[in-house]
């Protein structure tokens, strides 16, 4: 390219069609686990446009963790499970802060939802295992929690 020469730039826009559905929405009493004297149980919403889900909480949802357990959450309605496991980054809760992980909704027929934290090894890699939340201080979602997934 030399000054002066005309420059053709293209721009491609990534357009998602959904299929002529309508937007549904709803919450449901989902079963936390994870805590002492547990379950806990809390309301999610979600939003289903086509075959995209959202799930969402409008309050902080916490809880005493127990040491080394994992966190989910199970009771999703039978519309919201996708066939295949589904992972995306979320935020939750661990020892009273707000950190960065992941969530996986199991597919088939079990309707959960397994929270995974990191930890780093000796040498910086960051390993995720759901066992890895704190004992004995708060765990759970924030405040405008949200995790959505393409439903298969």
């Amino acid at each position: 390219m030399r000054l002066g020469e005309k420059v053709t730039v293209f721009l491609v826009v990534g357009l998602f069609a959904h299929a002529a559905s309508a937007q549904t929405s709803g919450s449901f009493s989902a079963q936390f686990w994870g805590g002492a004297g547990q379950p806990f149980t809390h309301t999610v919403h979600w939003v289903k446009n086509g075959n995209v889900v959202t799930l969402y909480t409008v309050n902080a949802i916490t809880f005493t963790g127990a040491a080394g357990q994992a966190m989910n959450f199970c009771k999703l309605p039978s519309a919201l499970k996708p066939t295949n496991d589904k992972w995306s980054p979320t935020i939750v809760i661990n020892d009273g802060k707000e950190i960065h992980a992941r969530a996986k909704v199991r597919g088939g027929s079990d309707g959960c939802l397994d929270f995974e934290i990191g930890r780093r090894d000796i040498f910086l890699d960051t390993i995720n295992y759901s066992a890895g939340f704190s004992g004995g201080t708060p765990k759970g979602l924030p405040a405008g929690w949200q995790f959505s997934y393409v439903d298969d």
